[in-house]
């Protein structure tokens, strides 16, 4: 596929992440990066990392209500990979091979350049900025980066594969200036906070490593504030 000139991954943006639905794209992020994730499988992507087993099929059990059985469906076929919206804006402002677009109204494609893409992004998470930084920052020092959500922190990082790995570390991302920001806090970080994520981090054998992101200014409409974090 080809827009613009340049061969890229088409994603789709949903509304609160990005869907790449091609088996090959699909494919490729997932085992050149450890990008996404797929929406019905655990870990991986269903149909490429995992086949599906259709004993297994919850829609095929002698259980249901109507005591009906299906040997037909088969949850490959509705399998997507989503991306969050760090790795999506990662793949396409700085990776570039990450072409996102919406449908409207008129089932038309209509792309995003970067600029749209960034206040979308804004508008759906008003601390996009301060992840956004953060993932940048980790991706750029060579680790991959994955949602800590499991672990009540913002990522966790890998040194390669999920698949064949534990993660390493858990990053807990803090404003370093809200007061100037005065961008919405996720949460108060105080000791007792730390204390609790520490020895949790400590239990799944993983470090703690708490990222203080500082802006020097509270504008933060344009994506030319990234070039000024640290």
């Amino acid at each position: 596929r080809v827009h613009g000139g340049t061969f890229l991954i088409l994603g789709e943006w949903v509304g609160s992440g990005v869907w790449v639905r091609n088996k090959d794209d699909m494919k490729s992020l997932f085992f050149n990066g450890s990008y996404g994730k797929g929406i019905i499988s655990k870990r991986g992507i269903l149909g490429v990392t995992e086949e599906w087993n259709n004993s297994n099929n919850y829609y095929n059990s002698n259980n249901n209500n109507n005591n009906e059985t299906n040997t037909n469906i088969n949850l490959e076929e509705y399998e997507v990979l989503q991306l969050s919206l760090e790795e999506a804006f990662f793949l396409h402002s700085k990776i570039k091979v990450l072409s996102i677009y919406e449908i409207n109204s008129n089932n038309e494609q209509i792309f995003f350049d970067i600029n749209k893409l960034w206040t979308t992004f804004l508008s759906v998470d008003p601390q996009f900025p301060l992840s956004y930084s953060t993932y940048q920052h980790f991706k750029q020092k060579g680790w991959i980066v994955r949602s800590g959500l499991k672990y009540g922190v913002d990522f966790v990082l890998y040194r390669t594969s999920p698949i064949n790995e534990h993660a390493e570390c858990c990053v807990m991302i803090a404003d370093a200036n809200p007061e100037l920001t005065k961008l919405p806090q996720k949460r108060n970080i105080d000791w007792s906070l730390v204390q609790n994520l520490n020895r949790l981090s400590t239990l799944v054998a993983k470090y703690l490593v708490i990222s203080y992101v500082l802006f020097p200014s509270s504008s933060f409409n344009s994506i030319d504030c990234l070039s000024s974090f640290s």
